[in-house]
């Protein structure tokens, strides 16, 4: 091996020359370089000629690190500044360019190099347009950024604060929709409100919310559009329901059919239902005849907005007739002009089953020489919680048989038909109509009795009812004529028999 600096003949396996101490010789077969502190060589084995005369297209491998020490880096880059060092080399273009990109940045870098443009030409040829589209660019943000904010502020104009109090102010919006029979008035509350978008609308402002609504017995969840015609004031707002869902929180309170107030129920919240056991007496106002008593079992289901009642179990109730029992008095018009009933009793009444009887007393009004066409005796029958009534003497001869209703105030409205010994024959016996006979519980009948008397005490300007004759014409000289006064003041035949 032969020493690159002074030419001496060394052995292969030397790490220096021995005549003059050059070192790194090692590894003869590669390519060597060595950087002195006078002078810079390029040499190769065997090879004695000059720097230039190296073939720069070949590349010469070196046996030192040049990223190993920083002053053998910044000796390499300033040997290659001042063109004492022709590239390239191989390893070294790819570790300068590398330094450079760290100068001016490897993104960059980076970005040029995948659209071919490794030295930036690109953006020298077009510099002008670039600056422009990003000028363009800027602006047009910057009136994005002015729009947003002057739009921000228009639709946050009206607070949330100012909203709510637009709703509670509403008194259609608060009344709630599940309000019914079954439930004390309660006034609801806006408990909860939620703004789920505002947009700009005109000179206005739109705003979409949910609002829950509740009192002691529902809770409301309402979908609504406020529309407010202009941003500066919160009059002339619009307010829509979109939808609504609501749900029962506690149980019925009150059932007016059967005299129910302030109750508590059971409850089942998740099956929306509630059922109460309580003691009962039936109002009798709407049906006077009979009263009923007990314990009741009554369900109720929360559905379609309103509480509705499933299930009335009566089984437990008992029904009593006994209001029925007493005297009534013939207040119809027949009645004023001495035809009807003189007396009507009922005696007793069944409340299991319903059965009444009772006693009575009948005349068509008319008086013969053997007295008046009569007729009495006793009925039984039955009697309905509907109201409804029929009965039916028990006599052979003298007989009576009616039907009729129940009504108001403690009075009953009947019809039938009655045999009758009449006036004018010894035991002849007559059918006749009569009704609709009004009979008033309490009340004395305004019949003339057999005797002349008569046992009303009250007047036909009472009840307003004619006292025109009745029965038989007046030419005949029979009628009831005045009551104080038996067969008026015709002279007939009644005159001879006088009594």
């Amino acid at each position: 091996m032969q020493c690159p600096k002074c030419g001496a003949q060394m052995p292969e396996d030397v790490q220096a020359c021995p005549q003059c101490g050059c070192a790194g010789l090692a590894g003869a077969g590669q390519d060597t370089v060595k950087l002195g502190s006078e002078h810079e060589t390029v040499a190769k084995p065997g090879f004695d000629g000059p720097v230039d005369d190296i073939d720069p297209d070949k590349n010469i491998r070196m046996d030192i690190d040049p990223l190993s020490s920083s002053g053998a880096l910044d000796a390499l880059n300033s040997l290659y500044d001042t063109g004492g060092m022709q590239f390239p080399i191989e390893g070294m273009e790819g570790r300068k360019r590398k330094t450079s990109e760290a100068k001016v940045g490897r993104w960059g870098a980076k970005r040029r190099e995948k659209r071919g443009d490794k030295d930036g030409s690109f953006y020298k040829r077009h510099k002008g347009f670039v600056i422009g589209a990003i000028s363009v660019v800027a602006v047009a943000a910057v009136i994005a950024v002015v729009f947003f904010a002057i739009l921000l502020g228009r639709t946050n104009a009206i607070s949330d604060s100012a909203i709510r109090q637009v709703l509670e102010g509403d008194e259609a919006f608060m009344i709630g929709s599940a309000a019914d029979v079954f439930v004390e008035s309660d006034p609801y509350a806006l408990q909860d409100l939620n703004i789920n978008s505002r947009d700009a609308w005109g000179d206005g402002l739109v705003v979409h919310a949910t609002a829950e609504l509740k009192n002691g017995f529902f809770s409301e969840t309402r979908e609504v559009t406020l529309v407010f015609p202009y941003t500066e004031v919160t009059d002339g707002c619009a307010i829509t329901v979109d939808s609504h869902a609501v749900r029962a929180v506690r149980g019925i309170s009150n059932d007016p059919e059967y005299g129910i107030a302030g109750a508590n129920p059971t409850f089942d919240e998740g099956a929306q239902a509630c059922n109460l056991t309580q003691s009962y007496e039936a109002d009798t106002s709407e049906h006077w005849w009979y009263s009923e008593a007990g314990e009741i079992y009554l369900a109720y289901e929360f559905s379609d907005d309103s509480w509705k009642r499933t299930l009335a179990d009566t089984d437990s109730l008992t029904t009593s007739f006994q209001y029925l029992v007493g005297s009534y008095g013939d207040v119809s018009e027949a009645a004023y002009s001495g035809a009807g009933f003189t007396s009507f009793a009922i005696k007793s009444v069944d409340d299991a089953t319903g059965a009444v009887s009772g006693t009575f007393s009948w005349t068509d009004g008319t008086r013969g020489p053997f007295g008046y066409g009569t007729v009495s005796g006793s009925f039984s029958g039955y009697v309905r919680r509907d109201g409804s009534i029929e009965a039916a003497s028990s006599g052979a001869a003298d007989t009576l048989a009616f039907t009729g209703r129940l009504g108001e105030p403690q009075t009953m409205t009947i019809e039938g038909s009655v045999y009758y010994s009449t006036a004018f024959g010894m035991g002849d016996v007559e059918q006749a109509l009569f009704g609709p006979a009004f009979l008033d519980k309490g009340a004395a009948s305004a019949v003339t009795e057999s005797d002349g008397s008569s046992s009303s005490s009250a007047s036909s300007d009472e009840y307003s009812y004619d006292s025109s004759p009745y029965g038989f014409d007046d030419d005949w000289g029979y009628g009831p004529g005045d009551s104080s006064e038996p067969g008026g003041s015709y002279f007939d035949l009644f005159d001879i028999f006088s009594w």
